[in-house]
């Protein structure tokens, strides 16, 4: 299986999007409420607030904290498989579905290919 990337599923690299802020041991996401900039203008003119905040789970917030740019999704699955075990079997599966919900919300995008290849000709 491989991803828009091009790359296959466990060597995608997720990086973050959006702000985010612990609470109580847990993570708080800050999600933009609109993709379109002049939605953006409009909720600022009325004073309505631009983001919303996004509570994640004790799983959620362990795999949100461990995204840094350079973990792969099969890095990811066995971090998590190790913290939490038989309650994440099959944690590949369970890493999948977070993530593309998270992606599906533009909290987080992937690294591209072409990013790879450079990081690894300039270390």
């Amino acid at each position: 299986m491989t991803g828009r990337s091009g790359l296959p599923w466990q060597e995608r690299v997720p990086i973050r999007r959006v702000p985010w802020n612990t609470k109580e041991g847990r993570v708080v996401l800050f999600v933009p409420r609109s993709r379109f900039r002049w939605v953006e203008k409009v909720l600022r003119f009325f004073c309505f607030p631009t983001t919303a905040s996004l509570g994640l789970d004790e799983i959620g917030s362990f795999l949100w904290e461990r995204i840094d740019g350079e973990r792969n999704l099969s890095s990811l699955s066995l971090l998590l498989e190790e913290r939490f075990g038989e309650r994440v079997s099959p944690a590949e599966r369970r890493v999948d579905l977070f993530l593309r919900g998270l992606e599906s919300r533009r909290v987080l995008l992937y690294r591209k290919e072409d990013d790879d290849r450079q990081h690894e000709e300039n270390p």
